[in-house]
């Protein structure tokens, strides 16, 4: 959706398949985010079980100036040109400001003296430069630059196991954050099944929420 024209969503005969309900649940808030609404107002609603992957979204169906929704077969008996969603991941500075996401999101254009722009959990808004860190700034930002949203990293807890005595030391999470200790005998979630080690200590890496879920569970026996 990076190269995705909102004004031809807009204004042209174009619908919007999403082939999941994730998709669809993305696809609606982007439109949201853009003033681009449902009849009834309603910001959570996907519509999606209607038609589960043929599901596609339109604009200003017949003039009525709203979201519209059908199934892909029939907005093309209708001469809708169809676009498959794809997940945003770039968004113009106004993009960045309208989401109101805390976060820190860097600017992907190198040639800009534009850094980044910091959403803070207050809602404040930071913007570093390469010259100055200016904040609440009039600074220009050109329309074309485009900011990508940095996942947060925090400080995670992960425990290495022994599943046999001078064996290897495989690293597991504590499932639901479970205080485990040295010696722990505990039960781990691996690919071949679930099987019995003892937790040998622990170590902490500074992860994003996505990488720390990758990790398999584990949990006292």
């Amino acid at each position: 959706m990076n190269k995705f024209d909102w004004d031809k969503f807009k204004n042209e005969k174009i619908a919007v398949n999403c082939r999941t309900e994730e998709a669809a649940k993305e696809f609606i808030e982007e439109c949201y985010i853009r003033g681009l609404k449902w009849m009834n107002g309603s910001r959570n609603i996907t519509f999606y079980n209607c038609y589960k992957e043929e599901t596609a979204y339109t604009f200003n169906f017949k003039g009525t100036g709203f979201i519209g929704y059908s199934y892909t077969h029939w907005y093309k008996k209708e001469g809708y040109e169809i676009v498959e969603y794809e997940k945003q991941t770039e968004f113009t500075f106004q993009e960045v400001i309208a989401r109101n996401i805390p976060g820190v999101y860097v600017c992907t254009d190198k040639g800009l003296r534009i850094e980044y722009v910091v959403i803070n959990e207050n809602g404040g808004v930071s913007i570093k430069a390469n010259y100055s860190n200016l904040i609440n700034s009039t600074i220009a930002i050109p329309g074309y630059a485009r900011f990508k949203f940095q996942e947060p990293k925090k400080q995670y807890t992960l425990f290495e196991v022994i599943h046999a005595v001078g064996g290897k030391h495989y690293t597991f999470r504590a499932s639901d954050n479970e205080n485990l200790k040295p010696r722990d005998f505990v039960i781990c979630d691996t690919p071949m099944g679930k099987t019995f080690g003892r937790v040998a200590g622990s170590i902490t890496k500074e992860l994003t929420e996505k990488e720390y879920l990758e990790y398999k569970e584990c949990w006292r026996a």
